[in-house]
């Protein structure tokens, strides 16, 4: 159901003239087939577009689905190229280091006092954001 979704919205897109939504799908259909060309292709799309956030997206989803941890390792590269800190934090809990955790910690706990009083609850239900324990303190946190 999921290819056939990709396939429709990438051809609605492309129809519709909205170049840098279609080749974000067509790359979503490459993951989900496994076409590796596919993905290059909406890569190269979205880099000629200059849609980093989209490329990041992209990225991430290939590694989620096949936990390759150079996609990863792309994936929080254009992340934070894109500026996108919602999708940085996506980003550093799927790579799930200690690293990552602490960093994403003390973003998490910047952006919470920025974060609307009526959207707090639903922010802090976030996955990332759990996996980033923004309340706990930096003993909590050491390994081992």
């Amino acid at each position: 159901a999921a290819l056939a979704v990709a396939q429709v919205a990438e051809a609605e897109a492309a129809r519709a003239g909205h170049a840098t939504d279609a080749a974000f799908y067509l790359g979503f259909v490459g993951v989900l087939t496994a076409n590796g060309g596919a993905i290059d292709d909406a890569l190269d799309l979205l880099e000629v577009a200059g849609d980093r956030r989209l490329a990041a997206r992209l990225l991430l989803v290939g590694a989620a689905v096949g936990r390759e941890k150079s996609l990863l390792a792309a994936a929080e590269h254009e992340a934070r190229a894109s500026g996108d800190v919602f999708l940085l934090l996506d980003a550093m809990h799927l790579g799930g280091s200690f690293a990552h955790r602490a960093e994403a910690g003390v973003l998490v706990r910047h952006l919470l006092p920025h974060i609307p009083a009526a959207c707090k609850h639903h922010f802090r239900s976030r996955p990332a954001v759990v996996w980033a324990r923004p309340d706990a303190t930096d003993r909590d946190l050491r390994p081992g």
